[in-house]
């Protein structure tokens, strides 16, 4: 106690030296501590002043596919191994790449540069011939060429990246090959690289899309399901979800939308080239049972009744629709033999009705 009460004692002892070196008086001590407190104070208002929100111009938000994923945000994608999340965004990185229009939206469809990083799956005998099967523009589907890359330690080399292909949406598959040396588990680490991804997201109007799969807790909430913090759910403004409901039926579900409302749930089949074809909306039935067309069939005729109920259509328009839900021509004859829908010639081509 003795030797800390002369420790106390010489460091007070020097403060006092210093003081008095410095300044002639307590009192020009005095002003010398009122003007260095100002100093700081003016440093303040500067950097921390208070601002309202009547003076920020607000700015549409820009949508890559709207309501599912936002251009400069960070969004997830979960699911089972095997349920489709690859396959899912192989087939967003097609329709980006070619500007062609997603499912269930009228927003206008995006055009442009993807990144797909991944070290699941070989580049020259799993993705290439994904992407291509899919139709992807494959000049515009971008990697960076690096065995080692981490979102840690290389968050400025992904921007430059970014901004060097004008990527307009970023695949990350799956998050966490590409975390090293961190606990997943650990809500500090993740909040910080999560938190430099939204960011890099921010500043390049790039959506960034996390890929992962779910851990084993079945009974658990699908938010949390996925590997990890719940940091990393957190910090993403949208959360998708895909799980299998048949062998080749899988479906998209959001199940949490920050920006607007969430979006329907999405069915996709499975192709023998394991890229995603469209099937149409996911529904429940009154009884809370699931609805889910036997086979594109099936389809088919549902969309067939639909377009004839209200009078007799072109046939030249009844199979273009069903080919934009990836329904050959060959399933729309059967699905029309079914039916019994009568065909008849007219001057401008063939007329499909329905009986009286």
């Amino acid at each position: 106690m003795k030797v800390r009460k002369i420790a106390g004692l010489f460091c007070a002892l020097v403060c006092g030296v210093a003081f008095l070196t410095k300044c002639a008086s307590i009192q020009e001590y005095t002003v010398w501590t009122v003007k260095r407190m100002e100093k700081r104070m003016e440093n303040q208002s500067e950097y921390g002043k208070l601002s309202f929100y009547s003076t920020v111009k607000p700015v549409a938000q820009s949508w890559v596919w709207y309501p599912y994923i936002a251009a400069g945000k960070l969004s997830l994608l979960s699911g089972d191994p095997g349920d489709g999340k690859t396959a899912l965004a192989l087939t967003l990185a097609a329709h980006i790449t070619t500007g062609r229009a997603l499912p269930e939206t009228e927003h206008t469809p995006v055009c442009g540069s993807v990144i797909y990083q991944t070290n699941e799956n070989g580049a020259a005998d799993a993705v290439v011939p994904r992407l291509i099967a899919a139709g992807a523009d494959c000049s515009k589907v971008a990697f960076i060429d690096m065995p080692d890359f981490d979102l840690a330690a290389n968050r400025d080399l992904l921007e430059l990246r970014i901004q060097e292909c004008g990527a307009k949406a970023v695949f990350i598959d799956p998050l966490q090959d590409f975390i090293s040396g961190v606990d997943m588990g650990r809500a500090m680490d993740m909040r910080r690289i999560m938190s430099g991804l939204v960011k890099i997201a921010e500043r390049t109007g790039c959506a960034i899309v996390c890929i992962g799969h779910n851990n084993k807790a079945s009974g658990a909430k699908s938010l949390y399901r996925g590997l990890g913090s719940i940091d990393i759910a957190a910090t993403a403004r949208s959360v998708l979800t895909v799980h299998r409901v048949e062998k080749n039926i899988t479906v998209l579900s959001q199940i949490k939308n920050s920006l607007a409302r969430d979006g329907e749930s999405l069915m996709f089949e499975i192709g023998d080239d394991a890229v995603l074809n469209y099937l149409g909306i996911y529904e429940e039935g009154e009884d809370g049972s699931e609805y889910l067309p036997d086979s594109k069939r099936d389809l088919a005729a549902d969309l067939i009744l639909n377009m004839l109920s209200d009078g007799d259509k072109r046939a030249a328009e009844v199979f273009d629709a069903c080919k934009e839900r990836g329904i050959q021509s060959r399933t729309v004859e059967s699905a029309k033999k079914d039916l019994g829908v009568r065909s008849r010639r007219d001057r401008d081509g063939w007329y499909w009705s329905l009986d009286e």
